[in-house]
Parts: structure tokens; C-alpha cells; sequence
């Protein structure tokens, strides 16, 4: 916690145990900013204490859904149709509203354009889905779109980016931890 590498990061524990020693040592000696959470406490009543201290200490920020970042990663890319022909293009990061991606050829998306037939390949799974084109930005001499999954989006395809999103987390939280 005195690393100053990690100046905002706030740490907090949730621990199986609800021993008062225990407790007394992360809130009082080590004065953890986030909490001390038992999880034998009733599920409601553990996700809620859970759910306050996030919102004490504005770990939401803006967003209102969990993105990740993918780029760079070759199992995961996105065609599109344009002029009767698909072009592929590399998702940088996807949430289950969205994704921003670059395409391997230069091409021009009119903003607010519709994408009907989206491929989206994610780690071999290969989901269908609508996209409006909400509009670009410049990464060097490269458009990278950001495309919004219209509210025709299959719940079962919403479904499997929110588990993507979360192993791919889960994997790279796993990793860091190594």
C-alpha cells in the first residue's frame, strides 16, 4: 500500500472468516482504505456491503459497463460487409453495448451507418450482430472505429461477449498475480 506505484489503488479484503482480531488488524493496524468484508455474512447482505464500498470509494468512474482490452490478439477480429465484400478488421476492446476497432484496409464508415451483418470472432466463437457507426478517432495514419451493438443484439450473443469479457479478465487478474 506504500508502493508508490500503486497511489490509486485501494485495497480492501473480503476474507471467509469474520474473526474480530482478524478484522481489527486490517481495519485499525493496517488501516486497509476499502473494508474488511466477511463472505459468511448472508449473500445479500456481502455483495451489498460489497456494492457500498465501491460506491464510497467511486470505483465505477464513468463507465457504465466492463470493457476489456484485446488488442493484439489474433483470436479475435471482426468482418464486415462493404461494397458486397467482407472486410477484417482487429477489435481493440469490446464491452457488451460495443467495440472499437481498425481495419486492415483503409475504408470509410459514414457516422450513424448501419452494419448489418457484423462478424465478430471471439476466441473462435463467431457471434452475428448489428453495429451503428458512432464514429472514429485517429490512431496514426489508422481509423479506429467505435461501432454500438444496435437493441436487435441476440441475448445469447450479449451473453457470450459478458463471459468472454470476464475470462479474459479473469485470466489476465490471474496472470498479473503470478
Amino acid at each position: 500500500m506504500e508502493e508508490e506505484s500503486a497511489n490509486r489503488i485501494k485495497i480492501g479484503i473480503i476474507s471467509n472468516t469474520n474473526n474480530e482480531d482478524t478484522r481489527r488488524l486490517y481495519l485499525n493496524t493496517l488501516q486497509v482504505p476499502c473494508g474488511f468484508v466477511p463472505v459468511k455474512l448472508e449473500k445479500a447482505k456481502a455483495i451489498n456491503a460489497l456494492l457500498e464500498i465501491l460506491k464510497a470509494v467511486e470505483a465505477k468512474g464513468r463507465r457504465k459497463h466492463i470493457r476489456v482490452n484485446i488488442k493484439n490478439e489474433a483470436t479475435t477480429t471482426i468482418n464486415i460487409s462493404v461494397d458486397n465484400t467482407f472486410v477484417t478488421g482487429e477489435i481493440k476492446n469490446i464491452s457488451v453495448v460495443g467495440l472499437c476497432c481498425v481495419f486492415f484496409q483503409d475504408i470509410e464508415l459514414e457516422k450513424n451507418s448501419v452494419l448489418h451483418d457484423m462478424q465478430i470472432k471471439l476466441q473462435g466463437a463467431l457471434l452475428k450482430a448489428e453495429g451503428i457507426v458512432f464514429g472514429y478517432h485517429m490512431e496514426g495514419p489508422t481509423r479506429a472505429y467505435v461501432l454500438l451493438f444496435t437493441q436487435k443484439l441476440d441475448p445469447s450473443v450479449r451473453a457470450k461477449i459478458r463471459a468472454y469479457i470476464l475470462k479474459n479478465l479473469q485470466s489476465k487478474m490471474d496472470a498479473e498475480l503470478k
